[in-house]
């Protein structure tokens, strides 16, 4: 996984642009909400006028962070669920 971690870094850095009105981020999993609530602090930072909007695949709902989108929600931690995607196994690959 830090490939992608390295990489969500840099895109953070590079964007949005100062002059974006809206903006859509997309993430696979809304497990704790710090990624988005950064993320969103970095963008208003930058660009207090930025609509910023988040969405998510699958949002845990015991969290406080809900995000605009998500397609579904599930009770992560009182049900002890780990979710696996299928394109997380790319990662644990031999190069």
């Amino acid at each position: 996984h830090y490939p992608l971690r390295r990489q969500r870094q840099m895109c953070i850095r590079d964007r949005p642009r100062p002059t974006d009105e809206r903006v859509l981020i997309v993430d696979d999993i809304c497990d704790s909400g710090k990624t988005f609530e950064k993320m969103s602090k970095h963008i208003h930072k930058n660009n207090s006028k930025c609509d910023v909007r988040f969405a998510s695949l699958i949002w845990n709902n015991e969290i406080e962070w809900e995000p605009h989108y998500y397609a579904q929600e599930i009770a992560k931690d009182s049900k002890n669920i780990w979710v696996n995607f299928c394109w997380e196994s790319f990662w644990l690959a031999p190069v």
